[in-house]
């Protein structure tokens, strides 16, 4: 059964975040990756997390908030605060896909005692400093190319194609949220997203240290030796943290998986005390 959406709206110093809530209970935090907007980004997990309190909102430099300045690694840790204060949410397990996943990192080094788990999905990877390095470099050369609207428009269609085929059979939810993570920022808006993080990633990385809380790092399915997945490994023992790899999976592995993914959450919930 859908379950009717609230609406918060919570002030930062950037500016006045539109927070969405769905259900009562314990609190999830949803992150997107990119600079996409949080909904819809993750597949039928409102009705799957039955008696939880699903939270999801853009931070700011991304998604609709992409007017409230540049997103960093840093800032995003600070709305995260903000709203979950603001909220009465906090000590929510955090999940994060890609550089949602990075920022759920940040998070919960900055609060360790504000999460109650923490959920990565194939996580922009903060402790390789080349590929943290370059990822800005390219994503900025690229933004500055001049492309026409229509070339631009059959980038973004050629992208939600190639990448419908790779994942596989979706079903309707999944393809809109498909859909949502490929149109709803541009790649000036997901090269100024990641503007910054080469040396937020840096800095991140100089103070990882094992959460006392869940940890659960999903990685897509690549062989060992790839750099990613190596440099997964790394990152969950760094935080002291579960490595998974799901078979089959590719980087949004949320859209192919979301009732494993909604199992997941369930087990890390299960480990916290019921209040």
């Amino acid at each position: 059964m859908t379950r009717a959406p609230q609406t918060v709206l919570v002030d930062v110093p950037a500016g006045r975040l539109t927070v969405r809530i769905v259900g009562d209970g314990r609190p999830v935090l949803l992150l997107p990756g990119g600079a996409a907007t949080s909904y819809p980004y993750y597949p039928h997990l409102e009705e799957e997390l039955d008696g939880c309190r699903v939270i999801s909102f853009d931070r700011p430099g991304t998604g609709t908030a992409c007017g409230l300045g540049t997103a960093t690694l840093p800032s995003g840790s600070a709305s995260i605060e903000a709203v979950l204060n603001a909220v009465d949410a906090t000590e929510a397990v955090v999940v994060g896909h890609s550089l949602g996943g990075s920022l759920a990192i940040q998070y919960a080094i900055d609060h360790p005692g504000e999460v109650g788990g923490v959920i990565l999905l194939d996580p922009t990877p903060i402790n390789d400093a080349r590929l943290a390095s370059a990822l800005p470099r390219v994503l900025g050369l690229m933004s500055h190319i001049r492309v026409a609207p229509k070339r631009l428009s059959f980038g973004q269609k050629f992208t939600f194609r190639r990448l419908r085929r790779s994942l596989g059979p979706l079903d309707d939810e999944a393809l809109i949220c498909l859909r949502s993570l490929v149109y709803s920022a541009g790649i000036a808006a997901t090269a100024d997203a990641v503007s910054t993080f080469g040396a937020d990633a840096a800095a991140l990385t100089g103070r990882l240290r094992p959460l006392v809380k869940p940890v659960v790092l999903v990685t897509a399915d690549r062989r060992p030796a790839h750099r990613l997945h190596r440099n997964h490994v790394r990152l969950a023992e760094a935080l002291g943290g579960e490595l998974q790899m799901w078979p089959g999976t590719k980087h949004p592995l949320h859209l192919q998986q979301p009732a494993r993914l909604a199992r997941l959450i369930d087990s890390v919930l299960a480990q916290q005390p019921r209040s």
